[in-house]
C-alpha cells in the first residue's frame, strides 16, 4: 500500500526530476497514481518464460486523468534510498 508520504515522496522525485511534461497522448497536464502499490515489470529470458530467478523492475504507475494514459517510472531511478534499505533488510543488513 502506497502511503501519503510516499505518494508525495514520488511526486517530489518527478518533479525535480523534471518529469513534468503533459500527457503524450492527449496533451493535458492533470496526473495522479494509479495504483494503491508498487507494480513490478518482470523479464522473460526467453518465450517460454520457464526461468525461476529472473530480473524484476518494480515501477510507480502514473495516470493521465483525463485518457487514462499509463506512464511508469522505476522506483530505482525515483526513491533509490527506500530500494537499497529493502534490499538490505531482505539480506538480513538493516
Amino acid at each position: 500500500m502506497l502511503t501519503e508520504l510516499k505518494q508525495r515522496q514520488i511526486a517530489e522525485s518527478l518533479n525535480r526530476k523534471g518529469a513534468t511534461q503533459p500527457c503524450e497522448r492527449c496533451g493535458q497536464n492533470v496526473f495522479e497514481i494509479i495504483a494503491d502499490g508498487f507494480l513490478r515489470h518482470d523479464f522473460e529470458q526467453d518465450e517460454n518464460g520457464s526461468f525461476a530467478e529472473r530480473p524484476r523492475i518494480p515501477t510507480a504507475a502514473i495516470g493521465c486523468q483525463n485518457c487514462g494514459n499509463i506512464s511508469f517510472f522505476a522506483l530505482k531511478a525515483l526513491l533509490p534510498n527506500d530500494l537499497e534499505t529493502a534490499k538490505e533488510r531482505a539480506h538480513g543488513k538493516a
